[in-house]
């Protein structure tokens, strides 16, 4: 048996043991339903960027380099009083609210400023699961092209 023909029999026993990408549970499993949640990034003077999560993550943002955003995070009201922790994987200041419970409004609000470094800041938020997200500090010279992020 060659190489390349006992590989592409492996790969197919694989396929055929391992469960499918968006496969039904099996009976009797109730899958969790997600509850989307809202990032709205606030770039004052009214600009806004917002992003809805998908499998507890979020498609990146581009931020402008060493300018402060404040970041909402909207859960469904119904989620009040239950703690988020957020941690800062990859630097950036950050100004945490007084509380670290999710408002009686859905929402969990914090001030965040990347370097002046462009680059990419990720977060993740323990809150009823876990959700991530990424900020891309840039610059005029390395930001997107125009109706990028």
């Amino acid at each position: 048996m060659t190489r390349t023909t006992f590989l592409c029999g492996l790969l197919a026993a694989l396929a055929l043991t391992s469960p499918g990408y968006g496969q039904s549970p099996p009976p009797g499993v109730i899958p969790p339903r997600e509850e989307p949640v809202h990032m709205v990034v606030d770039f004052g003077q009214g600009k806004k960027k917002i992003r809805e999560s998908h499998g507890g993550v979020f498609d990146a943002v581009t931020i402008p380099a060493g300018q402060q955003v404040t970041v909402t995070l909207r859960f469904l009201p119904r989620f009040a009083g239950t703690e988020a922790r957020l941690m800062i994987l990859d630097g950036g200041d950050v100004v945490l609210p007084l509380s670290p419970l999710i408002a009686a409004d859905g929402s969990y609000v914090f001030q965040f400023r990347p370097g002046v470094v462009p680059g990419f800041y990720r977060f993740r938020v323990d809150a009823l699961r876990q959700y991530e997200f990424t900020l891309y500090g840039v610059t005029p010279k390395n930001s997107p092209a125009p109706g990028g992020q």
